[in-house]
């Protein structure tokens, strides 16, 4: 992949529209039927806040509570990204979601459906400072590269170095967290943080469940919770799980960097609940 980038994203896309995300190609096509007429669920996670480890856990849930799983926005992402912003344009977005029977999820960005109360929501973010930070390590070190954007985001990112590339990048986030941040509160959406569920992933679980309807089976919660592993005994920049603590960001920046998203984020830091210069 590294030696041969182009050649690797083409391949790619091919094997990702003819071989994987068949249950996605499925579901569009109308041919993956609910098998409950229970709510469909929708997980929100935000980048770098284990939406990867969290939607494997929901899934496992949802599974075991009938509800089919539907993972939009990677099908879309690795198949026609020209089709990704029709999850999150309003009224377009309509037909790409049902009411009852599914599991929707990690999605990145708020969709705005008009009935969103007929679905049960949960939203994962974390710390954008350290999101940032830890965009920078698994863009240009971790992260597959899916199609010709993401090439030219990792070297680009490569060649700024972490300060220069969090400095370019906050504008962009930062309207982005806002946009999440109003829309959860319209929604009434309660926002729950990363870093609580990393400190206290098994109360955590225990907690957000039951208003999924995902807490039929206690038995399988606590198996997740006992296999659940947050613990990095020496970071490695290349993979996909390099650092789950809180403030990763002060250990990486500057400190005219770390003092920068400070001031521009002071109105996103208050409004989650972060401390600054932590």
């Amino acid at each position: 992949m590294n030696t041969m980038p182009g050649p690797y994203v083409r391949l790619s896309k091919l094997v990702c529209r003819h071989v994987l995300f068949q249950r996605e190609r499925r579901y569009l096509n109308g041919e993956l039927e609910p098998r409950t007429g229970e709510p469909s669920v929708i997980f929100f996670g935000g980048h770098r806040a284990a939406s990867m480890f969290l939607g494997k856990v929901f899934s496992q849930l949802a599974a075991d509570a009938e509800l089919r799983r539907v993972d939009l926005e990677s099908y879309f992402l690795h198949t026609d990204r020209s089709k990704v912003d029709q999850l999150f344009t309003a009224g377009e977005c309509e037909p790409l979601f049902r009411k009852e029977g599914y599991f929707f999820g990690p999605l990145r960005r708020p969709v705005l459906l008009e009935d969103l109360d007929s679905y049960r929501v949960i939203l994962v973010l974390r710390d954008l400072r350290d999101v940032l930070t830890s965009g920078y390590y698994s863009i240009v070190y971790a992260h597959t590269v899916i199609d010709e954007l993401h090439l030219e985001a990792k070297e680009r990112a490569a060649a700024q170095g972490v300060d220069e590339y969090v400095r370019e990048n906050l504008p962009a986030w930062k309207a982005r967290y806002l946009e999440v941040l109003d829309w959860a509160d319209t929604s009434g959406i309660k926002v729950e943080r990363y870093e609580d569920m990393v400190e206290d992933f098994g109360g955590w679980l225990r907690r957000v469940t039951p208003p999924l309807g995902l807490d039929g089976n206690q038995r399988l919660i606590e198996e997740i919770i006992s296999q659940a592993d947050f613990d990095v005994v020496k970071e490695d920049k290349t993979a996909h799980k390099r650092s789950v603590k809180a403030g990763s960001h002060a250990r990486k920046l500057q400190p005219e960097t770390t003092e920068f998203l400070d001031r521009e984020l002071a109105e996103v830091l208050e409004r989650m609940g972060y401390q600054k210069g932590s």
